[in-house]
């Protein structure tokens, strides 16, 4: 087993615990990801369109695009109707 430790190069963030990112989209819009840094792996943050004004409601996503540096949140989508 090998274990190794990185430093860190000037102006690249380390993922914390609880960060955001959006993926397959752009830095405005995309999947909406978690890092767990307990498993040193991000997740996706599931969308089911069936449920969505129930599960997801425009407050969470005014929360992720604040925590990225956006004033607010525009729209919540499914996947699919980003392509």
């Amino acid at each position: 087993m090998f274990v190794v430790l990185c430093a860190a190069v000037a102006g690249v963030s380390i993922p914390q615990n609880g960060d955001v990112r959006l993926m397959d989209g752009s830095s405005l819009r995309g999947r909406v990801e978690v890092y767990n840094s307990s498993r040193g792996v991000w997740g996706t943050v599931c969308y089911n369109t069936a449920t969505a004004e129930q599960n997801w409601e425009r407050g969470a996503a005014r929360a992720i695009c604040r925590q990225l540096g956006w004033a607010d949140a525009v729209t919540v989508a499914s996947v699919s109707q980003l392509k």
